[in-house]
């Protein structure tokens, strides 16, 4: 069937501790782990297959992960979970310029 390796099966969304934003990782039906960036940078790789959380853990960093089935319906509780994600984000900008607030001195 044409398309199907490109079909996306997830979206796991985790907070970048570099720069505290917000980033996105999709898991596509043939088991490639694809990351678009603000800038229009794509990076992708070839999944294992056993625990794309801990793979997106260690190739990219990212904390905090949570992961969205697609063809299900979770909007609203989508819209909630990422929505708190964000807030922690911020939570966590706000910490780390206040520990280096305190380094400066």
């Amino acid at each position: 069937m044409p398309g199907r390796s490109k079909k996306l099966i997830e979206t796991w969304y985790g907070i970048n501790p570099k720069n505290f934003e917000v980033e996105r990782v999709s898991v596509t039906l043939s088991g490639l782990l694809a990351k678009w960036g603000k800038d229009g940078s794509y990076a992708a790789i070839p999944s294992s297959g056993d625990d794309p959380k801990r793979e997106i853990a260690i190739v990219w960093a990212l904390r905090d992960l949570i992961c969205f089935k697609h063809g299900k319906s979770q909007a609203g509780n989508r819209s909630e979970k990422l929505c708190m994600l964000h807030e922690r984000a911020v939570k966590m900008r706000k910490a780390a310029g206040k520990r280096s607030d305190t380094h400066r001195h």
